[in-house]
């Protein structure tokens, strides 16, 4: 962890630095592998729920036995891949999204109690990454009993992502969001920070 650092990401940081960065990786084929996937091409046998707004399919970090059944409901992952090419991450998020993701949520929490059973609405976490790992809008899905990621900076549970978009429909691109960054993880997203960073600070 030495090499970690918080980043606290004004509007103006994300539109010089992290907004280039998605740019970058929409040119250079880093999401044809979601493309692929929203586009019928590849992990279909995987695929939960195909909807016309988004794809629900399991996380691979979901364990499963030598029957490839799910070894755990308490242990479920998902991840909710939403079709709109145009939302990158949450900042792109407006209040006309929000009939939209209540929709999927709901659908979400039907499809997995159909599957499980033991799948109440109240036993599932819905909540978005920011940064995210890749830069195309998705949520993921968790029982809350799993063990979560101990790095709280990233989450942003759909309820309060839904509750601050009624607020302010442009609540997203118009506050500071905080998240730890790693110079190992994404070095170029990092040098590109640092020079925001300084820019903004004189």
């Amino acid at each position: 962890f030495a090499n970690m650092r918080i980043v606290r990401e004004s509007p103006a940081m994300y539109a010089s630095s992290t907004a280039k960065l998605i740019r970058e990786k929409q040119r250079d084929g880093s999401m044809n592998w979601i493309y692929a996937i929203l586009d019928g091409n590849a992990e279909q046998e995987d695929v939960m729920l195909n909807d016309p707004e988004f794809v629900l399919l399991p996380n691979p970090k979901w364990k499963r036995n030598e029957k490839n059944e799910f070894e755990s409901i308490q242990d479920l992952l998902c991840l909710v891949l939403v079709r709109d090419r145009k939302l990158r991450t949450i900042r792109d998020l407006r209040s006309e999204h929000v009939s939209m993701l209540r929709r999927m949520r709901f659908k979400i929490a039907g499809e997995l109690r159909e599957r499980f059973g033991v799948v109440a609405e109240r036993d599932l976490l819905l909540y978005f990454h920011y940064l995210p790992q890749f830069y195309h809008l998705h949520i993921h899905v968790s029982h809350h009993m799993r063990t979560h990621d101990r790095d709280v900076t990233r989450a942003h549970l759909l309820d309060d992502v839904l509750q601050n978009l009624e607020r302010d429909g442009h609540y997203y691109s118009s506050v500071d969001l905080t998240y730890r960054s790693s110079s190992s993880s994404s070095s170029s997203h990092s040098n590109i920070v640092s020079t925001a960073t300084s820019n903004t600070s004189h």
